[in-house]
């Protein structure tokens, strides 16, 4: 998998995400498909989230997103395409 495209998004999702384990979602799926990067709750209400890894994987991750966990609803997802970085390990969720 090293020699496949690499992409960074970053993301800010809106709807009922805040409170219905939509972090923990996130991050169990990015560690899943071995991405790394970070999930944290905004003071808006939305979630912002960055993840870096072979495209494929990351297009799934976004797919993830948009459903999130039952208890969460969805309503709009912005994303951003930004440079790769070799800062992140692992994937957190920030406070």
């Amino acid at each position: 998998m090293a020699d496949q495209e690499q992409r960074r998004a970053h993301v800010w999702v809106s709807g009922r995400v805040q409170g219905v384990g939509y972090r923990d979602f996130v991050r169990g799926a990015a560690v899943g498909l071995e991405l790394s990067g970070w999930v944290r709750n905004l003071s808006d209400g939305r979630v912002e989230a960055l993840a870096q890894g072979p495209t494929g994987r990351v297009q799934w991750w976004l797919s993830q997103l948009k459903e999130g966990p039952i208890m969460a609803h969805v309503d709009g997802l912005e994303l951003e395409w930004e440079p790769l970085g070799n800062e992140l390990f692992g994937f957190q969720v920030r406070r």
